[in-house]
């Protein structure tokens, strides 16, 4: 995990590090989303009917 320190240490304007936690957070919210679309694609399918399974 990145550890965020202040903007007065690393010498980057606030603005720009509180774009850069946005970025990292929409990241980590698409990789979670990729893991979730990768894990039901490998779920066996699921059917809609009431037809029993043969």
């Amino acid at each position: 995990m990145t550890t965020f320190t202040s903007s007065a240490r690393t010498g980057m304007p606030r603005l720009d590090t509180q774009e850069l936690r946005r970025r990292q957070h929409l990241i980590h919210v698409l990789e979670a989303n990729a893991r979730l679309v990768r894990c039901a694609s490998l779920a066996p399918p699921h059917s809609d009917t009431n037809d029993p399974q043969p």
